[in-house]
């Protein structure tokens, strides 16, 4: 996608999850609705709070959109680590967690997360909107751009912490109202419910550790090719848009080369001008064209500071 489409896309789901918002938040006088959400406790349910998350994300998206086209790449570096570490740890995890756990409990008995009374207040394609199409998203969300994921201790941390919020929250208000937010963990023992938070748990680190590799899958040529000393949202614009300056580019390529040179993965580079360095064969198999084509080009930049005298060296070299 270009980048006017990429922007019109974020601001198109942010639109559908701020109306959805709205939509479940104007209880009016519904008497049913008010016995649902007493108190307007609606965010105890992991859903709605999932969908307010989902919200976050796609403005946050939509800010980092607009600000590539008004500031410099650099200005906006804060803005995407956070927006990758908000769709890595909490925005991806948390909408396909919603959509296995609700759905492989409603096709077992829908009365243990859904009962069949709530059908009278929602229709039918809220359902769907809050517990179907929330994956879609996420999954074209990853197919569209890459998303630096943090170490993993970092990224787990952050997922075991908004687990444990959540969890406490559940326990908290079953104190103080007797009542348990999901008809489910009315049917479990103390064990039980014990074994069903540690499996949602596990369920929900499967799916943190499935979004990474589905990340390497789609971006993980680029992701590779990013130097060690330059900071890898920057080295991901420069990557993903090839504006950046020559000079930019030039000391980029340098930097990735000397930090793999440090590796023992890479010895001279063949003089012939058309060939790129083999190392590059060897560990990315798959280059794609515009790759190539950004690489050579920076071949030939490195090669034009380095030996000006040898003219013929960049001949033939895009």
């Amino acid at each position: 996608m270009t980048r006017t489409s990429t922007c019109i896309y974020h601001f198109s789901v942010l639109s559908w999850y701020i109306f959805l918002n709205f939509y479940i938040s104007q209880k009016g006088e519904d008497q049913q609705k008010s016995k649902i959400f007493p108190n307007d406790r609606q965010w105890k349910y992991l859903t709605f709070l999932n969908l307010f998350l989902q919200a976050i994300f796609y403005g946050v998206a939509c800010l980092e959109d607009v600000l590539k086209r008004t500031e410099g790449k650099k200005d906006i570096k804060f803005v995407t680590a956070f927006r990758d570490l908000l769709f890595t740890t909490l925005a991806f995890p948390i909408s396909a967690f919603v959509f296995l756990s609700f759905w492989i409990i409603f096709l077992y008995d829908r009365e243990l997360v859904y009962p069949k009374a709530i059908d009278d207040i929602f229709p039918g394609w809220l359902n769907h909107a809050m517990h179907t199409a929330i994956l879609p998203f996420s999954l074209v969300e990853i197919i569209l751009r890459p998303h630096c994921y943090p170490l993993k201790t970092k990224g787990l941390t952050l997922f075991a912490a908004v687990s444990l919020a959540y969890i406490s929250r559940v326990l908290w208000i079953y104190s103080e109202t007797g009542t348990w937010v999901y008809p489910v963990f009315a049917k479990l023992s103390p064990v039980g419910l014990a074994a069903f938070f540690l499996l949602s748990y596990i369920l929900g680190v499967s799916i943190y550790l499935l979004g990474e590799k589905l990340n390497h899958w789609k971006w993980g040529q680029f992701i590779s090719l990013l130097p060690t000393e330059i900071p890898l949202h920057y080295a991901l614009l420069l990557l993903e848009t090839g504006e950046s300056s020559p000079k930019e580019k030039a000391v980029m390529f340098d930097s990735f080369v000397q930090s793999r040179q440090r590796l023992g993965e890479v010895g001279t580079f063949s003089k012939d001008p058309i060939k790129l360095p083999p190392f590059l064969f060897q560990t990315m198999p798959r280059l794609t064209i515009q790759l190539k084509t950004f690489l050579l080009r920076e071949l030939r930049i490195q090669r034009a500071v380095q030996y000006p005298s040898k003219k013929k060296w960049t001949q033939g070299l895009p």
